[in-house]
């Protein structure tokens, strides 16, 4: 009985035993596994595109919100109640200073300066005759002095009623775009009633407000650049022209003012827009392409790529203009890569997928002799590989 036991507990406990060893195994063998495969992923290199810092000349640049604003713009009305009787515009025509725009009732007008020429002429009729009569001695000097009086006074009358006569042709004060018309023939309109917009849209004035921390790095006659959302890709250039004469109290700002050419009228009165002011400094700054930039919260970085691996360089990342970024870290020449950065490690092997030449900036061709030889070894390996594997 005593043996049967023993050789029950022996028997378990080789089955336990059996059963360990066929878990650790088994994990042992999961292990190296992987290993192994994520040996061989690390070995697989990443396509990337490369480019090269360049070195550039940059004027500092002081940015500020600004809007457009027309040299001259006002409503268009009448100076007098009247009724409209024709129309010489269209809607957002262009016209020249004293262009006809709208025509009012001007019958009683009209009539009043008939009947003020008709005095004007009897006046002077009689004037004449009593010029004759104080030569021959007939009338007195001083009934001579009356008719010369009443012929000033008819003469004002007549200006006075073709004045009143002006009135009812409105014309355009300056030269300018009209906007969209606000009335209709045989419209009664009162005095001073908007009838339609006219801008003087070339130039315009762009106003913006600055700090006055920077206010002695500017003065008038700076250049401006202006971009409009509406307009991405285009950049209007302008300059200073004048200084608010104090500061915003509240603030601390001071308003500014820059004209900038409007030639095909892209600008309209009350758009925001960018406003570039170009300080008269220049600085030499190295630049990269912005999307070669890896963000971090732990730093900024670029990869460059040495002996056919990507190794991480954190850079100081400074303005960016357009599609380019300024650096410190990095020299004129350097060989970084420009797209796959996301996909890259410290070490990671990499094939260069784009086979463009790649332009060294004659500054730093001296410096970069070193990496033409490297970049066109890099460019041969993708080409060298595909030939192997089609062998």
């Amino acid at each position: 009985m005593l043996k049967n036991s023993f050789i029950r507990a022996f028997i378990v406990l080789l089955i336990l035993i059996l059963l360990l060893g066929l878990i650790f195994g088994w994990q042992y063998w999961r292990q190296q596994t992987l290993q192994a495969f994520t040996a061989s992923q690390s070995m697989n290199a990443i396509s990337v595109e490369i480019g090269q810092a360049r070195t550039a000349i940059w004027s500092p640049q002081i940015n500020a919100i600004g809007t457009v604003k027309a040299v001259q713009g006002i409503e268009i009305g009448p100076e007098v109640d009247s009724k409209v009787t024709k129309i010489f515009f269209t809607s957002g025509s262009v016209v020249k200073e004293g262009t006809p725009l709208i025509e009012l009732d001007d019958a009683t007008a009209k009539a009043n300066l008939a009947n003020a020429q008709a005095a004007y002429q009897l006046t002077k009729l009689a004037f004449e005759r009593n010029q004759k009569l104080v030569k021959m001695h007939v009338v007195a000097v001083a009934q001579l002095d009356i008719a010369r009086a009443n012929l000033e006074e008819a003469k004002a009358a007549v200006e006075v009623a073709q004045a009143a006569l002006d009135q009812l042709m409105i014309k355009a004060p300056f030269s300018g775009r009209l906007g969209l018309s606000q009335v209709s023939v045989g419209q009664i309109v009162p005095k001073g009633t908007p009838l339609v917009s006219l801008q003087q849209v070339d130039p315009v004035h762009v106003d913006f407000s600055l700090s006055e921390s920077v206010l002695s790095q500017i003065q008038v006659g700076n250049d401006v650049q202006v971009m409009a959302s509406t307009y991405p890709d285009q950049i209007f250039n302008g300059k200073i022209v004048a200084f608010n004469a104090d500061l915003n109290t509240t603030t601390r700002s001071l308003n500014v003012r820059a004209t900038v050419p409007n030639l095909d009228g892209k600008l309209l009165p009350g758009m925001f827009v960018e406003v570039n002011i170009i300080v008269p400094q220049t600085q030499e700054v190295i630049v990269v392409p912005a999307m070669a930039i890896n963000y971090s919260t732990f730093g900024d970085s670029v990869f460059l790529v040495q002996n056919d691996k990507a190794v991480q360089r954190y850079v100081t990342v400074g303005e960016q203009r357009g599609a380019e970024v300024a650096v410190q870290g990095l020299n004129a020449g350097d060989t970084i890569v420009t797209a796959g950065v996301f996909k890259l490690q410290n070490g990671s092997p990499v094939i260069i997928a784009n086979s463009a030449p790649l332009i060294i900036p004659q500054r730093a061709k001296t410096q970069s002799l070193l990496h033409d030889t490297e970049i066109k070894n890099l460019l041969r390996k993708p080409q060298a590989a595909k030939s192997s594997e089609e062998a």
